[in-house]
């Protein structure tokens, strides 16, 4: 029998999915167990495969607490003929019984396998190998193309190949723009906008020469699909690049806070393809990029932070031609689209709350974050999103006239 890292890329994916579905539909202890398992064999396959499952498990350690916490943790008075335990924590009435800490296990083991498996998954597979094995598995000839463009320099620097050198996607760490100086001074809504707007400006046009340099379209592609596919790679590597900047350190630590970024990439994306869902897809390169990459703690999950914001702004799109209008109208839909997305940013989260069976330790200790993720989307529309539009329709036009003048 073929040992399970001599797999295809496609019969691992095949794997994955129909493994996490299974997780997804199991509700017995018996079910649970059997796939824990069966995971647990996948990642003690290799050596490599071990060493990555298990700092994907302990990033995780967070999540546990609260996914144990809130199915074990019962607050109020302890029924008298059930055997529990008393915390006797300020007399809040916190009582623990044996059955519902062996259910918050199993809970967090069902979010933990899928993390396992694609950790199993990512390691084990070339990456270029797993982008045309995903294109294939979703029927979309153009992923491919732009996966294998972005991973040039999406990648950690150590693992790029040669192209990756010097120029770094974007990843630019001036205090020029205002945004991160940390010089304590005052910040102004003018001084935010001037380095918001100079921030995603480099990444745009940084992003484009890096995506040019290393994809060509198929040959035969008419001109307008030549023009989306450059639009998504490098939307879908701007928003990368965000992952390596230090943004308003001044700010507390809070989950969301790159949305000031990211969200009005996402627009740009929207109004300068010629296609429909040009945001959609840029979500979903963004979020198999991440998955491929190992960013984020969810897995699969992550997959849908990024393409579900696409979803939204495309769908709000028709939206944004109402801020053309100005006064109090366009604020009230800038912050209408912003808050959407922001709320589909939190989907990955809110994914892992719905599989866990939504403890309630967890849903309340998710509330910050999904406030966070809200407030930053609606304050990165609110400051960018017209400006933005703005330049992807004068990207699109000088596009238009360069392919004319050929």
């Amino acid at each position: 029998m073929k040992s399970p890292q001599r797999l295809s890329a496609e019969v691992k994916l095949l794997l994955l999915l129909a493994i996490s579905a299974s997780i997804v539909v199991a509700d017995s202890s018996v079910e649970v167990l059997a796939l824990v398992g069966f995971v647990l064999l996948f990642a003690a396959s290799s050596g490599e495969a071990r060493k990555t499952s298990i700092g994907a498990v302990l990033r995780l350690r967070f999540l546990a607490l609260f996914v144990i916490g809130g199915h074990a943790v019962s607050i109020g008075r302890a029924p008298i003929n059930v055997s529990s335990l008393d915390l006797m924590l300020w007399d809040l009435g916190l009582w623990i019984t044996g059955d519902d800490f062996l259910t918050g296990c199993l809970a967090f083991s069902k979010i933990a396998c899928m993390v396992i498996l694609s950790a199993w998954l990512t390691s084990t597979c070339d990456r270029q190998e797993l982008s045309r094995a995903i294109a294939r598995l979703l029927r979309v000839e153009w992923l491919a193309e732009v996966l294998v463009g972005c991973l040039e320099f999406a990648a950690p620097r150590s693992e790029r190949g040669n192209r990756g050198r010097g120029q770094g996607g974007g990843r630019r760490t001036s205090s020029a723009s205002g945004v991160s100086d940390g010089s304590g001074e005052n910040f102004s809504l003018s001084r935010l906008k001037n380095g918001v707007f100079e921030r995603i400006g480099n990444w745009l046009e940084k992003s484009a020469n890096n995506f040019d340099s290393v994809s060509r379209a198929p040959t035969g592609s008419p001109s307008a699909f030549e023009h989306d596919i450059k639009v998504i790679g490098t939307c879908a590597l701007a928003i990368m690049a965000t992952k390596a900047m230090m943004i308003l350190p001044g700010l507390p630590i809070s989950p969301g806070h790159k949305n000031v970024f990211i969200i009005p990439i996402f627009i740009f994306a929207a109004v300068a393809t010629h296609q429909r869902f040009g945001a959609t897809k840029v979500g979903l390169v963004v979020g198999i990029l991440n998955f491929m990459l190992g960013y984020g703690k969810l897995g699969p999950l992550e997959i849908l932070q990024f393409l579900l914001p696409g979803m939204v702004i495309d769908v709000c799109l028709p939206l944004m031609n109402l801020v053309k209008r100005g006064g109090l109208l366009t604020l009230l839909v800038l912050c209408l689209v912003g808050a959407l997305a922001g709320l589909a940013r939190f989907s990955g989260n809110a994914a892992a709350i719905l599989l866990t069976g939504a403890p309630w330790l967890l849903v309340v200790s998710m509330i910050p974050s999904l406030l966070s993720q809200v407030a930053f989307s609606v304050l990165g529309v609110v400051v960018a999103g017209s400006w933005v539009s703005e330049r992807a329709m004068g990207f699109t036009s000088s596009e238009l006239s360069r392919e004319a003048s050929h």
